[in-house]
Formats: structure tokens, C-alpha cells, sequence
């Protein structure tokens, strides 16, 4: 089950007003931190670092080391344990678009 309380914390509520990386999460506030597609412009599923030019930054990235990577930033920015961000990854993580298909 979702945690709704951490996922609004950090801005991933499913609420279609919060944009939110499908790839790694990462809240989409502003249009610099979309990613851009080949023709320059702006790509409204993915963040600058996880899709640029029309391509992800990336494209070998497992779900898993990406829910890593994620946990850790989680884990800094909402000031918890490393354990606790890795079990909310876990749940978030693979419900993101980038990851449906695999």
C-alpha cells in the first residue's frame, strides 16, 4: 500500500497538480527541471537528469540500482534512514511509467 503522508511529503501524490519524474520520482515544479526531447523541447514524463536530448541519461539503469540511487537522496532530503527510504522506494519506484515494462 501506498504511503500517501510520504508520498505528498515529497511531492508524488497522484493528484494530476504534482508532476513527478517517471523514472526516478524526482518532483517536476518548474519547467527547468523537465527533460528535453530531441527537438529541444520539453518532455512532460521525465526530469533533466534522467532524459535528455531525446534519450535517457542513463539507458542501462536497472530499477534496482535506480531505487538505490534514490533511496539514498530520499533518505538525505527527508532526513530518514537509509532502510526506511529504500522500503518507500521500493513501493514508488516501480509504479513509475520508465519501469511498467520491465
Amino acid at each position: 500500500m501506498m504511503d500517501y503522508n510520504y508520498l505528498k511529503k515529497v511531492g508524488m501524490t497522484s493528484n494530476n497538480d504534482n508532476k513527478i519524474c517517471q523514472s526516478c520520482g524526482k518532483p517536476l515544479n518548474k519547467p527547468e527541471e523537465y527533460g528535453k526531447n530531441a527537438d529541444g523541447s520539453q518532455n512532460n514524463d521525465y526530469c533533466g537528469y534522467c532524459f535528455k536530448d531525446g534519450t535517457f541519461t542513463n539507458p542501462n539503469i536497472t530499477m534496482e540500482y535506480m531505487i538505490d540511487i534514490t533511496a539514498m537522496l530520499t533518505a538525505s532530503v527527508l532526513d530518514i534512514s537509509e532502510k526506511e527510504a529504500i522500503e518507500k522506494t521500493k513501493i514508488t519506484i516501480p509504479k513509475l511509467k520508465r519501469w511498467q515494462s520491465k
